[in-house]
């Protein structure tokens, strides 16, 4: 595994919270925020207000498109904070200042897919625990791609120490409840006990100009998807109630997304029990994710956030079994922010 730079970083493997139609609409619909298309659709950022209807709060996270007012005004922005972190650009222009203060997770890391090698590119700890998992009685531990109600059954069927739990159910139903064609829910069963499962998410990371011819056969697949077709609906800022208030109405005004056939795959959620550990269940659900992403043509593999200094203690664990699969890791740690 190796650090890279952030201006190192894919061009054409984003961050699915700000590409991702589907966590667009999560966030649109569930938690009723503006969302702001970017970069031709391809992206979005987004604005909420705060202390009441005087003053907003806009956040453009790994895009590096800058937040203007001239930009924001389009959308119904008055006054406020915006708060941005760049993907790969490093020329900030003047009037913007270092943010102290965390307000994002600064640490990700992902694996470049070709072929069903990509088990080389692990450390030798996830290799050797390959090998164990992939030695057992298929009769005895076998993984299984389920729905969505049987997912959410194993998860709260096992016991996991983890304060989160319902948290991460409830946002595993929501995404997959928006479009379950792109979440993918495999299970690890010993006999007929559930003992781990992990959720991935499928989306695609890479805007119409990194392959254009690729990107227009692309678009003649995705079109027949109407999912993946769908357009981004813009909430008018000064009607919408905050996060977890429904209620919010919609302006007339459509900006369709970009579609195209999802190149990165991300990690959703996991669980895993106690019987799970000395059977190597959770790298069975990674290796069996990595080879059926090969198979569906995903580039990508990214494994979201990693424990960083704002995270608890007790995501150090799971982090170290991230980085056993790890090929890139990366940090976003420049954030900026000026007053409009």
């Amino acid at each position: 595994m190796q650090t890279i730079e952030r201006r190192e970083f894919p061009e054409n493997h984003t961050y699915y919270r700000t590409t991702s139609p589907v966590y667009n609409k999560y966030l649109r619909d569930y938690c009723h925020i503006h969302t702001i298309p970017l970069e031709g659709g391809t992206r979005f950022g987004w604005m909420k207000r705060i202390f009441g209807k005087y003053m907003q709060l806009v956040k453009f996270e790994r895009v590096d498109t800058e937040p203007t007012k001239e930009l924001l005004a389009l959308h119904g922005f008055v006054r406020g904070v915006a708060i941005w972190i760049p993907a790969r650009r490093t020329d900030i222009p003047p009037g913007w200042r270092k943010l102290a203060v965390g307000t994002h997770f600064t640490r990700t890391g992902f694996t470049r897919i070709e072929n069903h090698e990509y088990y080389k590119k692990w450390n030798e700890r996830a290799k050797r625990a390959r090998k164990k998992f992939l030695s057992h009685n298929l009769e005895e531990i076998h993984i299984e791609l389920v729905d969505r109600e049987t997912f959410t059954e194993a998860f709260r069927a096992t016991k996991v120490k983890h304060m989160f739990k319902s948290d991460y159910i409830k946002y595993y139903r929501t995404m997959a409840g928006i479009d379950p064609s792109t979440i993918r829910s495999y299970v690890c069963y010993r006999g007929d006990t559930p003992i781990s499962g992990l959720a991935v998410h499928d989306y695609t990371s890479q805007s119409k100009n990194n392959h254009p011819a690729e990107t227009r056969k692309n678009d003649e697949i995705c079109t027949k998807n109407e999912h993946w077709n769908e357009a981004y609906e813009e909430y008018d800022e000064a009607i919408a109630p905050p996060c977890g208030v429904r209620g919010a109405e919609s302006l007339s005004t459509k900006v369709e997304v970009i579609p195209c056939f999802p190149n990165a795959s991300v990690h959703l959620v996991a669980f895993t029990s106690k019987e799970a550990n000395p059977l190597q269940a959770g790298t069975g659900l990674i290796d069996r994710w990595f080879s059926d992403s090969v198979e569906r043509g995903i580039t990508y593999i990214n494994f979201d956030h990693l424990r960083d200094s704002s995270m608890e203690k007790a995501q150090q664990g799971y982090t170290d079994f991230k980085l056993n699969f790890i090929e890139n890791e990366c940090y976003f740690r420049d954030s900026y922010f000026r007053f409009l």
